[in-house]
């Protein structure tokens, strides 16, 4: 990628990473921006618009309708932090909602096949024992997933709660 370094973002690499030279500072940026990860748009306090890529803990504003670099920070990993166990709890609470709906749906599940046994018992239609007989099994089939579906919700959590802990 071809870019221009601001006078600016030149400023900032010498005071926040050190860097004077101008050859170096065009190298440590394109190094940056060979792993970077394109952010979106970003808009400044003055509704001035930059492209935002970071990466490595590295932050590069790189203008809108140019390849002029406008600045280069640290990115505040607290932030990132803060973002990543805020969804996790999210995500947390939402499979807590669906293993307790799941419980409920068990529950209702039983009731009802109870239902249709007894009235499977009662009567003495062959049409009727057969619809009769016809939900039962779909109802069973249905009381067979939940305990797959509950785990499979689990397993998800487990599986984000590893990837917030390498963050966090």
């Amino acid at each position: 990628m071809n870019f221009r370094i601001t006078a600016h973002a030149h400023k900032r690499l010498q005071s926040r990473f050190g860097i004077k030279n101008h050859r170096a500072a065009y190298v440590w940026v394109a190094e940056h921006l060979k792993d970077a990860e394109y952010l979106g748009i970003h808009v400044d306090e003055n509704g001035r618009e930059a492209r935002m890529y970071g990466g490595k803990g590295i932050v590069i504003h790189i203008g809108v309708n140019d390849s002029n670099v406008i600045t280069v920070y640290k990115a505040r990993k607290h932030l990132g932090a803060n973002l990543i166990k805020e969804a996790f709890a999210t995500l947390k609470e939402n499979v807590q909602a669906a293993l307790k709906s799941n419980e409920n749906l068990r529950e209702e599940l039983n009731e009802e096949i109870d239902y249709f046994r007894a009235e499977y018992k009662r009567t003495r239609s062959v049409a009727k024992r057969m619809a009769y007989q016809a939900r039962i099994n779909a109802l069973q089939m249905r009381l067979d997933e939940l305990p797959t579906e509950s785990l499979d919700l689990k397993r998800d959590l487990y599986k984000a709660a590893e990837g917030v802990a390498a963050y966090v």
